[in-house]
Order: structure tokens, then sequence, then C-alpha cells
């Protein structure tokens, strides 16, 4: 019977051949931008004769309806909105795919704004208790807000460290603050 783990001979020589006609595409674009098409085609002749799946950061590198090799700023436009990164060619301006998530989504994110300040702190600044108390919140909740008065100093970092939370963003005289990530080991 037949192994299926075994990968065919052909699979790891076919990816590595698209890999070099990327990086020749990327270096004689700015001479020849048709050569750079030719060698996207021939790219996806070898992945569908192959059956192999071209990589993630090769698939961005070309239009998905023209096939033509992409460039920022030369015959592709980007976009960066809260949450994704949008990307337009300019050969047939279609969108070539749905664009990517970007890390910007937890600083951008609308229910930031919704969420309702649970901690205050007051003239007297971050106490022990302060702290004890936005420890107990984020035990209760993933995500909290802080807010403190006007007239108060308050150095979020030292009050996220205290707290042994994440600072998710700052704005004015307010703080959101999200558990931390990493778990202690016992």
């Amino acid at each position: 019977m037949k192994d299926k783990r075994r990968i065919p001979p052909g699979k790891p020589l076919a990816r590595e051949r698209i890999a070099v006609l990327f990086a020749e595409a990327e270096r004689i674009f700015p001479e020849h931008p048709e050569y750079s098409d030719r060698y996207v085609e021939i790219a996806r002749k070898i992945a569908m004769r192959e059956r192999v799946r071209i990589d993630t950061e090769f698939r961005r590198r070309y239009c998905h309806h023209c096939y033509r090799y992409l460039v920022p700023g030369a015959n592709m436009r980007v976009r960066v909105h809260p949450g994704h990164v949008a990307v337009t060619c300019l050969s047939c301006k279609k969108r070539p795919g749905t664009g990517w998530r970007n890390d910007m989504t937890t600083k951008n994110d609308p229910a930031m704004q919704d969420l309702k300040p649970t901690v205050w702190i007051g003239k007297q600044g971050c106490t022990e208790a302060t702290v004890e108390e936005i420890v107990a919140q984020l035990k209760k909740r993933k995500t909290i807000k802080v807010k403190w008065l006007q007239n108060t100093e308050v150095d979020p970092e030292a009050v996220a460290a205290a707290a042994k939370a994440e600072l998710v963003s700052v704005r004015g005289k307010t703080m959101v603050l999200a558990q931390s990530g990493k778990k202690g080991k016992n």
C-alpha cells in the first residue's frame, strides 16, 4: 500500500523554484515589469502542476485577478485601516484577496471606546488599594478602563507593572488595561 505520509520528491523542488522565481521577479521589476509578470505566471503553473500551495508571503505579491507582480507605490496601492490592510491593484483596479489583519486591532477596537471606566484614581494617586482593586477587576473581566483626575499625576506604565497587567492604550487621563498574557508556572 502507498505511504500517504511520504512527501513526493517534486514538491520541495517546486517550492524552491517558486521562491527563486519570486526573488527574480522582485530583482528585475524596476527594469522590466513584464518579466516579473511572466515569472509570476511560471510560478503559478509550477504550483498547479505539482499541486503545491504558494506560500502566503508570495501570494501577497501578485494580483489574483490579472496575475501581475505587485510592488507598493508602483502598481499597487496600500491603505491601512483599523483591523485590516486594503490592497488595490492599479492595473485592473481590483482588490486581490481581502487584505490582511494588522496588529492594531486591539488599540483601535470600537469596543474599547464603549468600555466604561470601572476604576477611578483619586487625589492620592495610585495607592496599594487602587492596585488591589485593579487586580480584582482584571480577574472578573479581561479588560478594564481606568481614569484619573486631571490634577493627579499617574504613570500608566507603572500602574500596569504594579498590577501585572498589559497596557493596551492611553488617551489623555484614561488607560485601558488587559490581563497579562503570561501565566505563572506552578
